[in-house]
């Protein structure tokens, strides 16, 4: 970025030795060295594809190349697998409509033209299915959890070609399966379900995760993750939390193993993003991250015991 490029390399002073004894024990700069890429987000919105975006509430994962022993790259979202261990994210429903469409915009599926919507606390969608033809539909349904993975779409209305089914289907003991074949990676049509794998649903890149609560509301869809990993099992308690290097409440931290951002190749790297505008809320666009990182500035602390990089994002949509 034109903001590290421009301006003279400058080498930090020794740390006064007493840095990180006062500062809190789990800062990002003073945490020990560790072999694995750990990131962890609050109060931060993450792009991930065009009108595909993840506001985090807070979360925390591992970020783990596929090939042992290589960085994660940065430029490429297929290279590495984000292991999430704990967090409360909302997907918004413009988000969830827009998975949607990405799925079904080929006239060759079993559904075309899908449209979702959200009515109240339920999901709402219109399309059409294959049947002889193509058949409109409407379906009014409540979108709970399943499993790790799944989320489970059911029906409480539905009406084929503008007439009311659920009564229909009832009575000639139908399920929704036996009308809408559906099978692909992300949905499947199982008895009277739309099941829906949240893993498979979202674009680049692969992220693996444990669902334990899901929930629609006026905001969107609202999922909570815990895969154990963070329970210290000798105390019963969570691991604490690590802290930004200095006070933010929206950011992103970067800590440990091995990070290639652009031609940069780190180690145990130390890196807080912040928004550049100061007290706003940090988004970050994955695939646009480079054009943020131009549009802001890079700052090396000076005190902590470990170099620690502030690099503060330009706008979002920008980067999009």
């Amino acid at each position: 970025p034109p903001a590290a490029a421009t301006r003279p390399a400058e080498i930090a002073p020794a740390p006064p030795p007493d840095y990180c004894a006062r500062a809190p024990a789990r800062a990002l700069s003073c945490i020990a060295a560790s072999d694995t890429l750990t990131v962890a987000l609050h109060n931060t919105t993450i792009g991930l594809a065009p009108a595909v975006a993840i506001d985090t509430e807070h979360l925390r994962a591992t970020l783990v190349a596929r090939t042992p022993g290589m960085p994660v790259v940065l430029d490429d979202l297929s290279q590495f697998v984000v292991r999430v261990h704990t967090g409360t994210v909302r997907l918004a429903t413009s988000t969830l409509a827009a998975l949607v469409e990405q799925r079904f915009a080929d006239d060759d599926a079993a559904i075309r033209r899908l449209r979702l919507s959200q009515r109240g606390d339920r999901i709402v969608l219109d399309g059409q299915f294959r049947r002889r033809g193509w058949v409109p539909f409407h379906l009014v349904g409540d979108l709970t959890r399943l499993d790790d993975t799944h989320l489970a779409l059911t029906p409480s209305r539905m009406s084929v070609d503008g007439q009311s089914a659920m009564a229909l289907m009832r009575a000639a003991h139908l399920a929704l399966a036996d009308i809408i074949t559906l099978d692909t990676p992300a949905f499947t049509v199982r008895g009277n379900r739309i099941i829906v794998d949240i893993t498979a649903l979202l674009p680049a890149p692969t992220i693996n995760l444990a669902i334990t609560h899901a929930d629609l509301d006026a905001d969107g869809l609202r999922l909570v993750f815990d895969d154990g990993q963070d329970d210290d099992r000798d105390n019963g308690q969570r691991r604490p939390e690590v802290l930004p290097a200095r006070p933010a409440d929206s950011y992103v931290l970067l800590h440990g193993g091995q990070l290639a951002i652009g031609p940069l190749h780190t180690a145990d790297p130390r890196i807080q993003l912040e928004a550049v505008a100061p007290g706003t809320k940090l988004a970050l666009s994955l695939p646009g991250y480079r054009r943020q990182l131009a549009q802001g500035t890079i700052e090396l602390m000076r005190k902590p015991s470990r170099a620690t990089f502030i690099a503060r994002l330009g706008a979002y949509e920008a980067a999009r």
